[in-house]
């Protein structure tokens, strides 16, 4: 019996044969696609593409651009009805050129009936461009303004520091109803000199340099297109800036 002791104290922790352990098993495709995604997802541009969705949906991005779609939908109309009264305008000033145009939509539409349907709707407007106009006028005013002030809320939203989401606002509805306006106002004059300049420069640029005397230098000409784009880049670019400013 003591022997047996001894022989069982003989056998220390250090001398034991430790146990077989099984090989881990080989990653299944979904695992395997598992741990590749954590993988991408830990990179840091992923991490910071992953931040700025959540902040837009956390700051109500969704909402802000279903507002602004929203109103740019409901301007479509009314800026028609301004282009037909300043068509109608035009076409009051120039006998000539209205009986042009009814010539043409005769001859290009198979349909007489609908012909004189469409010529009946253009006398209308030259008769009374005002009546389609100012009405017109007037809805697309709303639905700018409606639209600016939306972006104004939206960029305010996403790009400051904290969501004020309960604050009141400053300003009277009197008071931001004219900021909207005039920014309404800057912006489509900023977009209008930016079209400005690409319709110039890609119409006269052969004028240009003719009255410079380098007409005759055709490199000149692709010179001068790219620098046209490039300042209506420019353009565009100082429009997004006041924007966002």
């Amino acid at each position: 019996m003591l022997a047996g002791t001894t022989e069982g104290a003989s056998m220390t922790p250090s001398t034991r044969t430790p146990p077989v352990q099984a090989l881990p098993a080989e990653r299944s495709f979904v695992g395997r696609m598992i741990l590749r995604g954590k993988r991408i997802a830990s990179r840091k541009s992923v991490k910071h593409l992953i931040r700025a969705i959540t902040r837009y949906g956390d700051r109500l991005g969704s909402q802000f651009a279903g507002a602004m779609t929203y109103f740019s939908v409901l301007s479509l109309v009314p800026i028609l009805m301004v282009g037909f009264a300043i068509g109608g305008i035009v076409l009051a000033n120039n006998q000539q050129l209205l009986n042009g145009l009814k010539d043409q939509i005769t001859e290009v539409l198979a349909d007489e009936e609908l012909a004189t349907q469409i010529t009946d709707v253009i006398n209308d407007v030259v008769d009374n461009p005002l009546g389609v106009g100012i009405p017109g006028l007037l809805i697309a005013l709303y639905a700018g303004i409606g639209w600016m002030g939306n972006l104004r809320k939206a960029t305010r939203a996403i790009w400051r520091p904290e969501f004020e989401e309960n604050k009141a606002e400053v300003d009277s509805i009197i008071i931001a109803t004219l900021k909207d306006l005039g920014s309404l106002a800057g912006l489509a004059v900023a977009i209008t000199v930016s079209l400005g300049l690409s319709t110039l420069g890609a119409q006269f640029q052969t004028t240009l340099l003719n009255l410079l005397g380098l007409g005759d230098q055709e490199w000149l000409t692709t010179v001068v297109a790219i620098t046209t784009i490039l300042i209506a880049m420019a353009a565009d670019i100082l429009i997004f800036l006041w924007v966002y400013t």
